[in-house]
């Protein structure tokens, strides 16, 4: 049995695995890894991923995982579904508070680009509580409105900075949620909050598949 080393991260796309190395901040497609109906091969610990055993090797061999996994331990939770957002943001004026917060989101959310996520903040499973719910919309609400001045970037990864920065200013935490297809390979991450889908649209992110979650 296989064991992904931290750095390391993968997400089954149909019959395809996907593999993200955050030390090398690049992604690895193996096609066909799955075994037809899920039988032989190895599993890939701790995704719970039955893979060809030459896959498995294949993933070894790039040093992304050892040869065998550690028996003792819980297998971490694999990541699961996306909950539908529950409210639409309400127009309103923006305040003062909430530009000059959305101004400072993107000066650290431009640093963050240009540095890179660091591997450390990158982990298998969501782990943020649920937030007030009325308190996260308000947020939002805000956050929605002080775009209205501020026009900040609108591609998946700025975009999920800033808003994780500007929330977390007001006391919310929140994940990045980054998440895989194939034919064509395609990656997309977005923001969550204890379950919630946040600053994305459901019929968006339904169609990926969860990798990794990161928390900058």
């Amino acid at each position: 049995m296989p064991i992904l080393l931290p750095h390391a991260f993968a997400a089954r796309s149909g019959g395809d695995l996907v593999l993200l190395d955050v030390r090398e901040d690049a992604y690895s497609l193996i096609v066909d890894a799955v075994p037809v109906d899920d039988c032989g091969g190895a599993v890939l610990w701790p995704t719970g991923i039955r893979v060809r055993s030459d896959a498995a090797d294949a993933i070894v061999e790039a040093g992304m995982a050892v040869a065998d996994a550690p028996l003792d331990g819980p297998v971490p939770e694999v990541l699961g579904t996306i909950a539908r957002r529950p409210w639409s943001p309400a127009a309103r004026r923006p305040a003062g508070r909430d530009v000059l917060d959305l101004v400072i989101a993107w000066i650290g959310a431009a640093g963050t680009i240009r540095g890179g996520v660091p591997p450390h903040a990158f982990h298998r499973t969501r782990t943020t509580a649920a937030p007030d719910r009325s308190f996260l919309a308000a947020q939002l609400d805000a956050l929605s409105s002080a775009r209205l001045l501020v026009p900040t970037p609108t591609r998946c990864l700025p975009a999920c900075l800033i808003a994780q920065r500007f929330l977390g200013q007001r006391g919310i935490a929140s994940e990045l949620v980054f998440g895989v297809r194939t034919h064509p390979f395609v990656a997309h991450c977005w923001l969550e909050a204890g379950g919630l889908l946040l600053d994305d649209e459901p019929d968006r992110v339904v169609g990926y598949a969860p990798i990794c979650v990161a928390r900058p």
